[in-house]
């Protein structure tokens, strides 16, 4: 008898073929291939996470002042101004307006003009009315001073009266700055404001105020920041 003849195997080629089909047919079996999906939700997520990140990145960013909208304002009332004089320091200048809005004061540094920024400390009207000349905002607060301290003497401790210093603090945090320096160029300083809470000087000109008013003294900071005799940082 001959030999049984036996089966020709299938070709490879064939049998790859095979394989793909019964792996697509079990993932069927499993249920939908949600790979894709998947990709694209990531995706989207991801853009999304960009996007919100970028809005609240734009809303933080600081203010900066249109010089053209700032010039257009008169915030406050206008005074005499005064020569610009500079005079030593320790010497006591005499102003035609309380507060001064303009004229001689202390040429010192690191303090006349003073960095701009907030102050718990007094300091003279000499120092800050030579941030005035370069341009500048001078907040001033009516905080008490310590029983014992009379007159116009200054302190020289820093003054807390909370409920006055907070508002004009987070004023200086969110303030604009100007469009030449870029630069928030605010002094906050403690001073008798005469009959009121709050004064805000610029060169030649001055704002009132009982209570705080934060969208108030943004417009006066606009209308009269960088008009001093001097535009200096």
């Amino acid at each position: 008898m001959g030999e049984r003849s036996r089966a020709t195997p299938p070709p490879r080629k064939l049998l790859e073929k095979r394989a793909r089909r019964e792996e697509r047919s079990a993932r069927k079996k499993r249920g939908r291939d949600w790979t894709p999906i998947v990709y694209v939700a990531l995706i989207l997520t991801l853009a999304v996470g960009v996007f919100v990140s970028i809005s609240y990145l734009g809303s933080r960013a600081p203010k900066s002042i249109d010089p053209a909208v700032g010039a257009q304002q008169n915030v406050g009332d206008q005074t005499p101004v005064e020569p610009a004089n500079h005079i030593s320091p320790g010497t006591q200048a005499r102003y035609l307006t309380d507060p001064p809005t303009s004229g001689p004061h202390y040429s010192v540094r690191g303090e006349a003009p003073l960095p701009w920024g907030f102050y718990a400390r007094q300091y003279p009207p000499e120092d800050w009315v030579h941030n005035l000349e370069h341009g500048g905002v001078v907040i001033l607060y009516n905080c008490p001073q310590p029983q014992g301290n009379g007159g116009a003497r200054l302190v020289q401790t820093d003054l807390s009266c909370p409920d006055t210093q907070a508002p004009v603090q987070e004023f200086l945090t969110s303030a604009p700055t100007d469009a030449l320096f870029h630069e928030t160029k605010i002094v906050a300083v403690p001073y008798a404001v005469p009959g009121h809470r709050f004064a805000m000087v610029a060169w030649g000109w001055r704002l009132f105020m009982d209570n705080w008013d934060s969208g108030l003294a943004e417009k006066f900071y606009e209308a009269h920041v960088d008009n001093g005799p001097e535009r200096i940082p």
